[in-house]
């Protein structure tokens, strides 16, 4: 709860105290009640705006949390797909499909199975040259914004995701070519 929620609500419970007062001051049934009622209302009416005053001034601050979900996958060979122009058709009996991929990297990778090939979108990829042996990296992390109003009341606002893909690979791998038509 916002301590502007707070304030709103003691300000309406005053104004509920004070209509109630005034409706039932100068007699008729049910005048103690009321009047009760009306003493209520106007306590609690105060209590919730000093208890969002108090929290407004004693506000702890905020924070991002972080998750990492990088993945590291150490990979045996990489290569583009400039080869192709990233759609294909299968025929199968009468009809056809059309696979439109966009530009991938294609990489291979040892399992305990054996050799698998993985892709990743060209767009969502960075290559960057190292000494160390060569990795495919996930960068993938969520943070999301979390404000502290008193140690008990606390608001966490939406998730930000973000993810790309980094390929470390040795220096020299990458072949520039270019083809003027």
């Amino acid at each position: 709860m916002s301590p502007g929620l707070l304030i709103f609500g003691g300000i309406i419970m005053l104004i509920v105290a004070i209509v109630l007062f005034f409706t039932f001051r100068d007699g008729g049934d049910g005048r103690g009640a009321c009047l009760a009622f009306s003493a209520i209302f106007f306590i609690l009416g105060i209590i919730c705006i000093g208890l969002g005053i108090y929290a407004r001034n004693h506000f702890v601050g905020v924070k991002m949390e972080v998750e990492d979900h990088t993945t590291t996958t150490p990979i045996i060979s990489v290569s583009n797909s400039t080869s192709t122009d990233g759609s294909g058709n299968f025929n199968w009996g009468s009809g056809s499909f059309v696979i439109a991929t966009g530009e991938v990297y294609r990489y291979y990778y040892e399992t305990p199975e054996g050799i698998r090939q993985g892709t990743v979108p060209a767009n969502d990829t960075v290559i960057k040259y190292t000494d160390e042996p060569p990795v495919l990296r996930h960068i993938y992390f969520i943070a999301r914004e979390v404000k502290t109003w008193l140690p008990n009341i606390v608001h966490v606002g939406e998730d930000i995701v973000t993810s790309y893909y980094e390929l470390l690979i040795p220096e020299g791998s990458v072949v520039n070519q270019f083809n003027l038509n």
